[in-house]
C-alpha cells in the first residue's frame, strides 16, 4: 500500500508539472501509462490509481469537459474510499465543488466545502485545504451577493494562510477582498489591500 501510494504521488506530481508547462499530450501519457503499469501489478483499487483519476479530473476540469472532470473525481473517492489520506479525499471534494460552481449549483458547492472545513477541523492538519474551501465559499457568497458573509470566509481563509506563510494563497484572498470592497463602494480600502 505504501508504494502504491508513493508511486501515485509521483506521477500526480510529473503529470501536474507537465500540465502546467502546457504539455498536455505528455500529461495525458504519463497517466495512461501509469494506469497501465498499476493495473499489470493489480486490479484493486489503490492510492496510485485513486491520484492517477484525481489528475484526469483537475485536466478535464481545465479543458471544460466537467462531465469527464467529475466522472474522474468520483473515481478517484472510490479508489480512496479505504486510504486515511484526508488531504487527497478534500482535495477531490474542493475539485468537485468547483465543478459544482461551474454549473451554477452553488448550495451543492458549497455543502461539499463545507465537509472539506469539518474533516479540516477533525483531523487538524489539512490546513491548506481548509483555507482553500473557505476561499471558494467565500466566492460562492460573492456571486450569490451576500458580500459580508462573503467578506467573513475570505478573511478567514487568509488568517490561516497567513499563520502558515502561504503568500500565493494571501494574495489570492487580498485580490478578492479587494473586488468586494470595490463592490462597496470602499475604493480605499481595496486600494490597500
Amino acid at each position: 500500500h505504501h508504494i502504491y501510494t508513493e508511486y501515485g504521488l509521483a506521477k500526480l506530481m510529473t503529470i501536474l508539472i507537465l500540465w502546467s508547462r502546457g504539455e498536455m499530450e505528455a500529461a495525458f501519457d504519463v497517466v495512461h501509462k501509469g494506469f497501465i503499469e498499476i493495473e499489470s501489478i493489480t486490479p484493486k483499487k489503490n492510492m496510485a490509481t485513486a491520484r492517477l483519476n484525481g489528475a484526469l479530473g483537475v485536466m478535464y476540469y481545465d479543458l471544460n469537459e466537467l462531465d469527464l472532470s467529475l466522472s474522474n473525481y468520483n473515481r478517484a473517492l472510490i479508489h480512496a474510499k479505504s486510504s486515511s489520506d484526508y488531504s487527497f479525499k478534500a482535495y477531490i471534494n474542493i475539485g468537485i465543488a468547483a465543478i459544482k460552481k461551474k454549473q451554477n449549483k452553488l448550495s451543492t458547492a458549497k455543502s461539499l466545502l463545507q465537509q472539506t472545513i469539518k474533516q479540516s477541523e477533525d483531523h487538524q492538519m489539512l490546513w491548506m485545504m481548509e483555507a482553500r474551501a473557505r476561499y471558494e465559499i467565500g466566492t460562492i457568497y460573492k456571486l450569490e451577493d451576500k458580500l459580508d458573509r462573503a467578506t467573513e470566509s475570505l478573511e478567514q481563509s487568509y488568517s490561516i494562510r497567513k499563520l502558515h506563510q502561504a503568500k500565493p494563497g494571501m494574495v489570492s484572498n487580498l485580490i478578492a477582498l479587494a473586488e468586494i470592497e470595490i463592490l462597496q463602494k470602499k475604493n480605499d480600502e481595496a486600494l490597500e489591500r
